[in-house]
């Protein structure tokens, strides 16, 4: 070409920065292998890590619209077994003493009462599966019934159970408990807490399940009849100070075997344990996003050391010191991309598909964020594994840009 120099295309007509990148990835295969494996690890552990906190925060927050009651009334000293009843599943039988209902709707201060009945079933033949029975009065209940009205119109009739999201049946299909088979008429959607491992039916039903529960050796002994009382869901009025009324209450009722649960206070304590695991998170995430960034910065600082050979030759044949550095740019860039969507891509497939063992092990409510959320924690997780690699090779691109041709010729020969 007539008075021309090598421009972008043309000290071979195909090497461009990112050819010449590409085949330096293929030609120094294991070294782009590692390097890439660094920016996947980093992509893998920004968007889990992320993905696992957007699910514990959007699983307080399900817990919060769920657990709608002020004061929950419970037996004395199973207020920690309430707990993992609601947030983790962890099934229970308990009761209220007699007269305590009636006690409660008396009392000042009080604007509304719901009582429910909780019960395990076996791990035997005779039940479908270990699962929290809750059973509500509909209407009364102003926490689960109406959720459940929400997501099934109509509720459950009687001989009919309504089954958490984790519960491996269907609507139509049979649920065994106690030795008496009843028909799931709908499921939940997903809560992030222990109501996804419970069945739900209401005062219709729930004489019947009593009496088959009784006549085990291994019930829990309850109390005759269907006013079986487990816990009390109540609201105070308006105005008052909800500590203090609990208070009042514990002093009120403790000689009678009665405990008081606030809900805030749950809420509360999750919310401090999940500010600590926030902390952890994501000092763990710059640690290992600097490091990475150290490590392969390093990494191309040594390959464009051993290349100055290589980029001498190039000098040589035309290509500007701009050229030189765009094909380290390229090549980070190239590493970059492909890491940061592997890392990412495996991230997302791992939390999907073992999203309920990983909510199990949290001591915490934890449920997947929606699709949308997800694409854009994965999008994010990748932007930030993958901007490790072109920022990494900023300074070695730099100093090859600066290196005189005369140099960097020297060196190869």
């Amino acid at each position: 070409m007539k008075g021309t120099t090598c421009s972008e295309t043309d000290f071979d007509g195909r090497l461009t920065p990112f050819g010449i990148s590409f085949r330096s990835i293929v030609y120094r295969r294991n070294r782009s292998l590692l390097l890439i494996a660094l920016v996947a690890f980093t992509s893998l552990t920004v968007t889990g890590g992320s993905l696992i906190a957007f699910s514990i925060m959007n699983g307080v927050d399900v817990a919060e619209k769920r657990l709608g009651a002020d004061v929950m009334i419970v037996p004395f000293g199973t207020e920690a077994d309430m707990e993992g009843v609601l947030l983790r599943g962890a099934p229970g039988t308990f009761y209220l003493p007699e007269g305590i209902e009636d006690a409660a709707r008396g009392q000042e201060g009080i604007e509304r009462v719901s009582p429910q009945l909780y019960i395990a079933t076996f791990n035997s033949s005779h039940c479908a599966m270990p699962v929290q029975v809750i059973g509500f009065d509909p209407q009364s209940d102003f926490v689960v019934g109406p959720w459940i009205e929400q997501t099934i119109p109509g509720g459950a009739s009687k001989g009919e159970v309504i089954v958490g999201s984790d519960i491996n049946r269907a609507p139509g299909d049979s649920f065994l408990m106690f030795g008496r088979d009843y028909e799931v008429t709908g499921k939940l959607d997903k809560t992030g807490m222990g109501f996804d491992r419970s069945v739900f039916l209401d005062s219709s039903t729930v004489e019947q399940v009593i009496e088959d529960y009784g006549s085990y050796e291994d019930a829990v002994q309850l109390p005759d009849g269907a006013d079986t009382v487990s816990v009390l869901m109540a609201d105070v009025s308006k105005g008052q100070d909800i500590t203090k009324f609990a208070e009042d209450m514990r002093d009120r009722f403790r000689s009678e075997g009665v405990g008081i649960l606030l809900p805030k206070d749950m809420l509360q304590s999750m919310s401090a344990n999940l500010s600590l695991i926030f902390t952890v998170i994501a000092i763990l995430l710059i640690v290992i996003w600097a490091m990475s960034l150290i490590v392969l910065a390093t990494v191309f600082t040594f390959a464009v050391n051993e290349r100055r050979g290589e980029f001498g030759i190039l000098r040589a044949l035309g290509a500007t010191r701009k050229k030189l550095a765009r094909v380290i740019l390229a090549e980070s860039f190239v590493i970059g991309i492909v890491g940061a969507a592997a890392g990412s891509a495996l991230s997302l497939l791992i939390v999907l598909s073992f999203g309920d063992f990983i909510g199990s092990e949290i001591p915490l409510s934890f449920l997947l964020p929606s699709a949308g959320t997800t694409i854009w924690i994965g999008v994010a997780g990748f932007l930030a594994a993958f901007v490790v690699g072109p920022l990494a090779s900023i300074a070695p691109a730099f100093k090859i840009g600066r290196s005189e041709v005369f140099s960097v010729i020297r060196e190869a020969v």
